[in-house]
């Protein structure tokens, strides 16, 4: 039973649900075991399993935590109806390898408040034998409308990558933001808030307060919880606040892939999208390549680092336990001394899940600049 997400619910909404979708499971889904909600959250807690130290990179998904303790998941899902047939929640169970093993449903009704339609949901749960498989509804990552502010660009609401056109509204307290982001080189989170007496104010979907991401919410909504904006409405808004060291902006960012890591450090077959040029005409593609959660974090780092269109460095990156990078060396693709020891200080910024073992990791990365 992995916490729930949704980013209209806030953290007590969320644990309450919880508790209520466990019930729902236990009494549909009598071949499975719930873990206890406090055992199992403890046991994927993102610490050093040799140390107790908090994970480097402290946000990889628990879904992959629990994964890797051998145990199903739960996949929470809103699907909206079609050909005559009304919305539906569904919860998945998903085995190790994360492929759905069996489905349960209930009606998901739209007229009551969002955390009410999961209350009603959880407590009509159902097996199911004619769910499928779901398509994907996707949008651009762009911010039209945005409010832009130095190193901080701020967007309110909207969807396919507009921004509300109130989003300027909040200039009052937006260069307050840029403070929450100290020592980051570009780095983004996702809100919640309502006003109120108090008004209310959380990350979306962050679930421990403990470590920077508990840091930067104290922060952003220390800020952002008195600026005029948030009384223009009764109603929850969602704000996205996206930081960008002044020095990197404009600057092209390098494609990152892993060519070579140890076993301990979780990684997984994705894509990496490469434009080429084509006749005089630029065409969009993508290549297969492995990855490791949070590497191309290191892009913006890496940014800084001038080197030839087109090159490609082989860097090898020493890994502490606990995900923090200790160590970098470029092995071949720059002969420039100012170059490779900009790569290798750039690496050195990194921030990884903590190994599964216990013990140090090793990766090769290559790094293309387009």
């Amino acid at each position: 039973m992995l916490p729930l997400e949704d980013d209209g619910l806030f953290r007590a909404e969320r644990a309450e649900l919880r508790q209520l979708l466990a019930l729902g499971l236990a009494r549909v889904a009598t071949d499975y075991a719930i873990l206890p909600l406090l055992e199992l959250d403890a046991k994927l807690a993102p610490v050093s399993r040799a140390t107790g130290a908090r994970c480097a990179f402290d946000r990889a998904p628990g879904a992959e935590r629990a994964r890797r303790a051998g145990w199903h998941t739960t996949d929470v899902l809103h699907v909206a109806g079609s050909d005559g047939r009304s919305d539906e929640l569904w919860v998945r169970l998903a085995d190790t390898d994360g492929t759905p093993v069996e489905t349960f449903t209930a009606p998901w009704d739209a007229t009551l408040e969002l955390a009410a339609r999961y209350r009603r949901a959880f407590g009509a749960l159902a097996a199911s034998e004619g769910a499928g498989l779901l398509g994907g509804l996707f949008a651009g990552d762009g911010a039209e409308g945005a409010l832009r502010d130095g190193p901080v660009t701020l967007c309110e609401g909207g969807s396919f990558g507009t921004c509300a056109a109130s989003s300027p509204a909040w200039r009052d307290r937006v260069g307050e933001l840029a403070a929450c982001f100290a020592g980051e080189d570009a780095a983004a989170a996702e809100l919640l808030l309502e006003p109120g007496a108090p008004a209310r104010c959380e990350i979306v979907d962050l679930e421990r307060l403990e470590g920077r991401e508990g840091a930067r919410e104290s922060c952003l909504c220390r800020a952002l919880s008195t600026s005029a904006a948030l009384g223009m409405g009764p109603e929850r808004r969602k704000l996205r606040v996206a930081f960008e060291a002044s020095d990197l902006a404009g600057k092209p960012r390098p494609g990152m892939r892993v060519v070579d890591a140890t076993t301990n450090l979780e990684s997984r077959a994705g894509w990496l999208a490469r434009d080429r040029s084509v006749a005089g005409k630029v065409e969009h593609g993508s290549v297969r390549r492995l990855e490791i959660e949070h590497l191309d974090a290191l892009a913006a780092p890496l940014a800084r680092c001038t080197a030839p269109t087109g090159s490609v460095a082989v860097a090898e990156v020493a890994v502490r336990e606990d995900g923090a990078v200790t160590g970098a060396r470029v092995v071949g693709g720059l002969a420039a001394k100012d170059a490779v020891a900009c790569v290798e200080q750039a690496l050195v910024r990194g921030a990884f899940d903590c190994t599964n073992d216990g013990r140090s990791a090793e990766l090769r990365v290559a790094i293309a600049w387009p």
